[in-house]
């Protein structure tokens, strides 16, 4: 989230709490929604190139590992992408 023009923290408990809050005035159910909502975020910080540490603690889990058995399948893309990415410039660098 950004607050001034700088990106700050935001208290997975604190949001799930005004989420829920919001949603029952609205008489939502939050469930499901929220938990892919949370998940869509934890995939694009993966995307963003955060390290497994910082995602981790933005998403509120006790340990990196559980954020791991969680986004292995997005680290493993972006890493497939990276290696793609390299190669292609290494094999064009001279024609582009």
């Amino acid at each position: 989230m950004r607050r001034g023009g700088q990106c700050v923290q935001i208290e997975v408990g604190a949001a799930h709490a005004r989420w829920s809050d919001t949603a029952s005035t609205l008489t939502i159910t939050c469930s499901r929604r929220s938990e892919g909502l949370r998940h869509t975020y934890g995939s694009h910080l993966v995307r963003q190139g955060l390290d497994v540490v910082r995602i981790s603690r933005q998403l509120g889990h006790a340990r990196p590992s559980i954020t791991l058995d969680v986004y292995s399948h997005e680290f493993e893309e972006v890493t497939h992408a990276d290696d793609v990415s390299e190669k292609l410039t290494a094999t064009f660098a001279g024609v582009l």
